[in-house]
């Protein structure tokens, strides 16, 4: 069989994995295991690493990215889901409240203001602020929507944190470094700056930094960022949200071009096979992205929620293989 080239980067539910399934990601071509933190506590990163060392058992052995959640904001207060109407208005507080949503992090209320757009839920929902107090701000919904536990919100064009590692991403990395993980996926970051924070806080410690571009604001600092990164992510989700939806095409390639030239890897992610979270087979449009990206010299390519919540994880992994394994000559041969 040929060697597979691109990593084949599966994220993990740690609330559901189990040793047989997770041996079955590794069995049939995943790599690189990716726990999101924003959705995993310390407590469930321990359990992970004990089911990883039981899965290992049987042979098949897969690196580990730790995604920090970085200066993203999400809303909390949602046990399940909220099933949202169309014009419906929401009041998101800034600190913690025991009845109602709140902001996942503390930020700068003062760049919170009017008229200023929003997403929600990586895009799958928009809204707009009408009205700021002290405590809370106001969002009137557009479309209607289900939203899930946890959704990320994106203020457009709003810069609102002021340090980049909070202190729960401190702890994170500080807890999780007793596990010796191979890469910190580093989220939002904007800056060389931004990198340096984390390296000072790792100090001598052997983990490949990997960089996402998920903000405009970012793109303008790409060279300085791919630079000082052992590993890009071109994470098309939120920075989807960021820039206009029809010029993620020609960023992606954009990067995917100075990576390159640079000599640096990259990763590429978001929906790349979306529609087997609730089908077995792939799309055409699914399969030509994933081709595309190994065209375009991709060192890693993701699943999200195809592998953490889809109905047929395998057959994606498969799939996944399969279309990298049908493509990744005509890279190297071009």
């Amino acid at each position: 069989m040929k060697e597979l080239k691109p990593e084949i980067i599966c994220t993990i539910n740690t609330k559901t994995i189990t040793p047989e399934l997770l041996n079955s990601f590794m069995h049939e071509g995943m790599t690189i295991a990716r726990i999101n933190m924003s959705h995993t506590s310390l407590k469930q990163l321990h359990n992970f690493y004990i089911t990883l060392d039981i899965a290992s058992m049987f042979g098949d052995k897969v690196k580990v990215m730790i995604d920090l959640p970085g200066p993203e904001l999400r809303i909390k207060g949602i046990k399940k889901s909220l099933n949202i109407k169309s014009r419906q208005k929401l009041n998101i507080h800034f600190n913690e409240v025991d009845n109602g949503l709140y902001l996942s992090r503390e930020i700068d209320t003062k760049s919170v203001r009017e008229g200023t757009r929003v997403f929600l839920q990586d895009g799958q929902a928009q809204a707009m602020i009408i009205e700021v107090n002290k405590s809370f701000f106001t969002i009137s919904i557009y479309d209607a929507v289900k939203l899930r536990a946890n959704p990320h919100i994106s203020l457009v064009n709003t810069k609102t944190h002021r340090n980049f590692l909070s202190e729960s991403d401190k702890e994170i990395i500080t807890e999780s470094l007793k596990y010796s993980p191979d890469y910190y996926a580093l989220s939002f970051v904007e800056s060389k700056e931004d990198i340096d924070e984390v390296k000072q806080l790792l100090k001598d410690k052997q983990v490949n930094i990997l960089s996402k571009f998920e903000t405009s604001y970012s793109l303008h600092n790409a060279e300085e960022i791919i630079n000082n990164s052992d590993y890009v992510y071109i994470a098309r989700g939120d920075l989807g949200v960021e820039v206009s939806l029809e010029k993620l095409p020609s960023i992606q390639k954009d990067l995917s071009k100075l990576c390159n030239s640079l000599n640096k890897p990259f990763f590429v992610a978001t929906q790349m096979l979306e529609s087997m979270v609730e089908n077995p087979l792939p799309t055409r449009a699914e399969i030509s992205d994933i081709g595309n990206a190994v065209f375009d010299g991709a060192s890693g390519l993701t699943l999200s929620d195809e592998t953490a919540i889809g109905k047929h994880p395998i057959q994606a992994i498969k799939w996944m293989k399969k279309i990298i394994l049908a493509n990744q000559d005509y890279y190297l041969d071009n």
